[in-house]
C-alpha cells in the first residue's frame, strides 16, 4: 500500500479495485457465519459499525498473512460492533449475547480485538478460560484485565515512533532548534498530544517546541509559509479543529505541504500521500504483521511474551529531493517511496532473465523447504515434548526451592525422608544431604515422634495438622507446624506421604510474650483498682480524722492541761496522728502521695537505715553492705525510699528466721539500652540506681510470687500485706521498676531500679515569703462543705480562733451569698469535691463577683491536691491549699497567711 501512495487518483482506484474484487467475493468466507467445519476459527472484532478506512485495510492485510502460511487453514469471522459510536445499553447487551452465541455455536479458537472499544466489549463477554486474546492498539493506562493466561498483545508504536523521528530531524537537519507541532482538538488528536509532550520533555535542551493546537490547516498556511530555516512542523493527528469541532478535510495537509517553507514530519504512513517528509512511521501492516504472528502462536499453543512496539523509517522520495535531506545519515533500513526504479527500462532483457532465474530457483528452492519442513515435523514433536518435560522439571525445582515452608515426603515404613526441599538447611541448618541421610526419629524429640507416628498408623487419615519442634544444629528446638496427606499408595502397597513444615518459632514467642503482656496489663489493672479504692477510702477518713482532730485541738485549748482530760486528749491525739500515718501508707500504695521529691543519694540512704536494721535483727543473721563507688543520686522522697529499703530488709528478715541467713543490701548503677519490661513496670532506655536485696531464706513458690506484692496478701501468720505492696506503689510512682526472683528454698532477690539523676542537685534555699506574717485581726470567713460534721467542726475552729464565719452546705448557696455580701468578707474557704460543683469551679465563679477575695480550697483526695498544688504556685497571691486532715494550728496558719492579701 505504501509503494502506491504517489500514483494518480484514478490508477490507485483502479489498483484498488483490482485488490478489494477478488477479496470482495472471498469475503463471506470470513465476514459471515463460519463454514469449514475443520479449519482454525478466528473471530475479529471492530468497535465502529461498518468497515472504514483503517478497519478494512487492517481486515485486508490481516487475511492475505494469514493465506499466506502453508500448513494451517483459518478462518475469519469479522464482526463490527458499534461500540464506538456510544450505542444504548439494549444494543450493547444484544451485541454480547449475539457474540457469546457465535462463540459457542462456532467454537472459536481465537478473537482478535483492534482498538479500545472493541477491547472495552471483549472484557464483557463471559469467555472460556483457555481462549487465546489478541488484543490490537489497547488503551495503554486504562487496558481491562483478562481471566484467561493466553493474552497477546500488540502495543501501539507511538512512543517509539515520536522519539526516533524527533531523533531523525536532529540528524537530518542539525541546524533545527524549533519545532512547529499542529494537533486537532479532538479527544483522539488530545491523547496524542499528551503523549508527545511526554516524549518532548527529553529533548527540550536541545529543541524548542511551539504547539498550535485545534488551529485549522487553512488558517496555518500563510505562517508556515515564513518560517525559518531553523524550524521544522511536526504533524500529530488532526481530526477535528476549531471552536466547533469541524471535521479536517485532508486536502488541507496537502496544501499546507506544498507551501510550507520547511519539511512536514509525522509518526504514521497514510499521510505520506499528502506530502509529509516522513519519519519514523506507524503503518496498518506492521499492526497487522504483529496481530497475525501472535494469532499464529497462540494458536500453535505457544506462549507470547511481552512485544515491543514496531514503526519503519519511511520517507517520501520526491520531499527528501526536495529538502535535501540526507537519509544515508540515518541508521537501519530506509525505505524511500516513489524512488525512480529504471532496471527495466535500462535493461529490459537482462532483467527479464534474471528474474526468471530468480522464479526457477524460489520454485526449487521452495520444494526443498517443503520436503525439509516434513522431515523435520517429527523431530520437532520431540523437541517440544522434551522441552515441556524439561519445563515441568524447572517449574516444579523452582516450587520447592524457593517456597520458605519445607516439603517433604516420606514412605510408609522407611526411616528417613524420600524427598526435602531446601528450605529444611533454613530452618534447623542442617543441609538437605544430612537430612536426607538423618533418620526421623533424630530430627525431633521422643514424644513427638511418638504423636506423629501414631498419626500415620491411621488406616484412613485424610489431613494431618501437627505442631511439634525439631532439633537445630546448634542445639536449641525450633517449632514448626505440620501438614501432611497421603499422596497415593505405591505398588508395594505402601502408603506415600507428601507435608509441609513451616516455622513457627516467632509465633510461638509472640504468643509466650502476649501472655507476658496480659498478666501484666491485668496486675496493672488490679492495682488500679485497688489503687482507686484506696484513694476514695483515704479521703473519706480524712473528713473523719479532720473532724477528730479538729475536736480534739478545740477541747484541748478549752482544758488548757487541767487534770486526766488533758492526758485522754493527748492520747486521742496520738491515735489520729497514727491514723493520719495509715492514710498516708494507703495513699503511698495506691500512688496518690503528694510526696515532695527532691535529689538524693541512694547509698546515704541505705547507710542511714543500717542502725534501724541492725537493732532488730536476730545475732545468727548476717547483714551485709555492698555498695559501689558510683554516683546513686536519685530525684525521690527520702523519707519513701528509705521505707522501700526498710520494707525489703524486714521481709528478708522474716525469710531467714529461725536459721543462719545472709542478707546482702548493694546499690549499682545500670545502663538500659532499649524498652525492658520487668517483674513489675517496664524501664526506658536510660541510665538507672539499681537496689538489690538478697537473702537466703525459705523463698516463695510461684504462686506466692505472682501475689507478692498484692495488697493485704502475706505469708506471716501477723503481717498486714501492705508493705510490698506499698513499696509497688512507691517505685512506680517515681518512675522506677521491680525484678523479683525466688524459689521454694532457694531465698529470694528484689531488684528495684529508679531513674538516675544526671543533673546536678539544686541546692538553691527556697525563698521565704514575707508577707506570710502573723495577724491576729478577727477575719469573715466563709466555709463551704458538703459533709454538715465537718462544715460545723470548720466553723468550730474558725470561731475558736477569733474569726466570723458563715457556713454554706450548698455551693450554689454560697455563690448568692458571696455575691450579696462580697464587702464583708475577707476569706473563703470550701472543700474540692462537691457535689454540682467543686471547689475550682466555685472560685472562678466567685472571681466574678470579688476578684480579690482570697480562697482556700481543702481536699482529702491527694491526687487532688497535687493539681491545686501548681494551682496554689501559680495564684500565690491569692489562693491556698489545705490538705486534710489538719490541725487548728495548720487552719490558723493557712487562714493568716492567706488572708493578708484582702488587707
Amino acid at each position: 500500500m505504501l509503494a502506491r501512495q504517489n500514483d494518480p487518483v484514478i490508477l490507485k482506484f483502479l489498483r484498488l479495485f483490482v485488490v478489494a474484487l477478488p477479496l470482495w467475493f472471498c469475503l463471506p468466507a470470513y465476514s459471515q457465519e463460519f463454514t469449514n467445519p475443520e479449519s482454525e476459527r478466528i473471530l475479529l472484532l471492530h468497535g465502529v459499525w461498518s468497515a472504514q478506512g483503517w478497519e478494512w485495510d487492517f481486515d485486508i492485510r490481516f487475511h492475505e498473512l494469514l493465506e499466506e502460511v502453508e500448513g494451517i487453514e483459518v478462518e475469519i469471522h469479522s464482526s463490527y460492533l458499534g461500540i464506538a459510536q456510544n450505542p444504548s445499553t439494549e444494543t450493547v447487551a444484544r451485541q454480547l449475547a449475539n457474540i457469546e452465541a457465535i462463540l459457542i455455536e462456532h467454537d472459536v479458537d481465537l478473537i482478535v480485538a483492534v482498538l479500545p472499544p472493541a477491547i472495552d466489549f471483549l472484557s464483557q463477554l463471559s469467555l472460556p478460560p483457555d481462549l487465546p486474546l489478541v488484543l490490537v492498539l489497547p488503551d495503554e493506562q486504562n487496558s481491562p484485565e483478562f481471566t484467561t493466561a493466553r493474552v497477546a498483545t500488540v502495543p501501539s508504536a507511538w512512543r517509539v515512533a515520536m522519539e526516533q523521528t524527533l531523533q531523525q530531524i536532529i540528524t537530518l537537519r542539525p541546524q533545527t532548534t524549533t519545532v512547529e507541532v499542529m494537533v486537532g482538538n479532538g479527544p483522539g488528536d488530545l491523547s496524542y498530544l499528551e503523549r508527545f509532550r511526554q516524549v518532548a520533555a527529553s529533548y527540550q535542551t536541545e529543541l524548542d517546541f511551539n504547539y498550535s493546537i485545534g488551529i485549522p490547516r487553512s488558517q496555518l498556511i500563510d505562517s508556515y509559509a515564513a518560517l525559518p530555516d531553523t524550524s521544522v512542523i511536526f504533524s500529530l493527528t488532526f481530526e477535528s479543529s476549531g471552536v466547533e469541532y469541524s471535521r479536517e478535510p485532508p486536502s488541507s495537509l496537502q496544501r499546507l505541504t506544498d507551501t510550507a517553507s520547511v519539511p512536514v514530519f509525522s509518526i504514521y504512513d497514510s499521510v505520506l500521500q499528502y506530502g509529509i517528509a516522513g519519519g519514523h512511521l506507524t503503518s496498518v501492516l506492521t499492526y497487522a504483521t504483529q496481530a497475525t504472528e501472535h494469532s499464529l502462536a497462540l494458536l500453535r499453543g505457544s506462549t507470547i511474551t511481552a512485544t515491543e512496539s514496531r514503526a519503519s523509517t519511511i520517507y517520501n522520495w520526491d520531499r527528501v529531493q526536495e529538502w535535501n535531506l540526507p537519509v544515508s545519515r540515518l541508521s537501519g533500513d530506509v525505505e524511500l517511496l516513489g524512488r525512480p526504479d529504471n532496471l527495466f527500462q535500462d535493461y529490459p532483457a537482462f532483467s527479464t532473465i534474471t528474474l526468471n532465474l530468480i522464479a526457477l530457483l524460489a520454485l526449487g528452492l521452495g520444494f526443498m523447504i517443503y520436503r525439509y519442513q516434513q522431515s523435520q515435523q517429527a523431530r520437532a514433536l520431540v523437541t517440544e515434548k522434551e522441552r515441556l518435560v524439561r519445563e515441568s522439571e524447572e517449574r516444579y525445582r523452582l516450587v520447592t526451592d524457593n517456597v520458605a515452608d519445607i516439603i517433604w515426603v516420606w514412605e510408609e515404613g522407611e526411616a528417613t525422608l524420600k524427598f526435602c526441599s531446601t528450605a529444611i538447611q533454613r530452618v534447623t541448618g542442617f543441609s538437605v544431604a544430612e537430612v536426607m541421610q538423618m533418620p526421623i526419629t533424630d530430627m525431633m524429640s521422643e514424644e513427638d515422634f511418638k504423636v506423629i507416628a501414631h498419626s500415620f498408623s491411621e488406616p484412613a487419615v485424610p489431613m494431618l495438622t501437627r505442631q511439634i519442634q525439631l532439633y537445630h544444629r546448634d542445639g536449641h528446638r525450633v517449632w514448626v507446624e505440620i501438614a501432611v496427606q497421603v499422596s497415593r499408595t505405591l505398588d508395594n502397597g505402601k502408603r506415600e506421604w507428601v507435608g509441609v513444615s513451616r516455622d513457627i518459632t516467632q509465633r510461638k514467642q509472640n504468643e509466650i510474650e502476649r501472655k507476658n503482656l496480659e498478666d501484666q496489663m491485668l496486675q496493672t489493672q488490679k492495682f488500679e483498682s485497688l489503687g482507686t479504692l484506696a484513694g476514695g477510702i483515704a479521703h473519706d477518713f480524712n473528713n473523719i480524722l479532720t473532724v477528730i482532730i479538729g475536736i480534739t485541738d478545740m477541747l484541748k485549748l478549752e482544758l488548757d492541761g487541767k487534770g486526766s482530760s488533758d492526758k485522754l486528749l493527748s492520747r486521742l491525739q496520738k491515735a489520729a496522728d497514727k491514723a493520719r500515718m495509715l492514710v498516708q501508707q494507703i495513699l503511698t500504695f495506691s500512688r496518690q502521695s503528694r510526696g515532695d521529691k527532691s535529689t538524693c543519694d541512694l547509698a546515704a540512704l541505705i547507710n542511714s537505715s543500717i542502725s534501724l536494721l541492725t537493732s532488730g535483727k536476730p545475732d545468727d543473721v548476717q547483714l551485709q553492705i555492698d555498695i559501689a563507688k558510683d554516683d546513686f543520686r536519685i530525684d525521690a522522697n527520702s523519707n519513701q525510699i528509705q521505707q522501700v529499703i526498710i520494707n525489703l530488709a524486714s521481709n528478708a528478715l522474716e525469710s531467714v528466721n529461725n536459721k543462719t541467713g545472709v542478707i546482702t543490701l548493694s546499690a549499682y548503677t545500670r545502663s538500659i539500652e532499649s524498652a525492658t519490661n520487668l517483674t513489675h513496670g517496664q524501664l526506658l532506655p536510660g541510665d538507672y540506681v539499681c537496689l538489690r536485696v538478697q537473702d537466703n531464706g525459705s523463698g516463695m513458690s510461684s504462686r506466692e510470687l505472682d501475689k507478692a506484692f498484692d495488697p493485704f496478701y502475706t505469708s506471716k501468720e501477723l503481717g498486714s500485706g501492705m508493705g510490698l505492696a506499698i513499696v509497688h506503689g512507691i517505685v512506680l510512682d517515681h518512675g522506677g521498676a521491680i525484678d523479683i526472683q525466688s524459689g521454694t528454698g532457694k531465698g529470694t532477690v528484689v531488684e528495684i531500679l529508679l531513674p538516675a539523676k544526671t543533673e546536678p542537685a539544686n541546692n538553691k534555699p527556697i525563698a521565704s515569703d514575707s508577707k506570710m506574717t502573723k495577724n491576729s485581726r478577727p477575719k469573715r470567713v466563709i466555709v463551704v462543705d458538703d459533709q454538715a460534721e465537718l462544715l460545723q467542726v470548720v466553723a468550730d475552729m474558725l470561731e475558736q480562733l477569733g474569726h466570723h464565719c458563715i457556713t454554706c452546705a450548698d455551693p450554689k448557696e454560697a455563690i448568692e451569698v458571696i455575691r450579696q455580701r462580697s464587702h464583708e468578707l475577707d476569706l473563703i474557704i470550701t472543700d474540692y469535691s462537691m457535689p454540682e460543683m467543686n471547689g475550682v469551679e466555685l472560685m472562678e465563679l466567685c472571681q466574678q463577683y470579688c476578684p480579690d477575695i482570697p480562697v482556700i480550697i481543702s481536699t482529702g483526695y491527694a491526687e487532688h491536691s497535687i493539681n491545686l498544688s501548681q494551682l496554689s504556685e501559680d495564684r500565690r497571691s491569692r489562693f491556698g491549699l489545705l490538705d486534710k486532715p489538719y490541725t487548728l494550728a495548720q487552719l490558723r496558719e493557712i487562714v493568716e497567711n492567706t488572708a493578708q492579701v484582702r488587707q
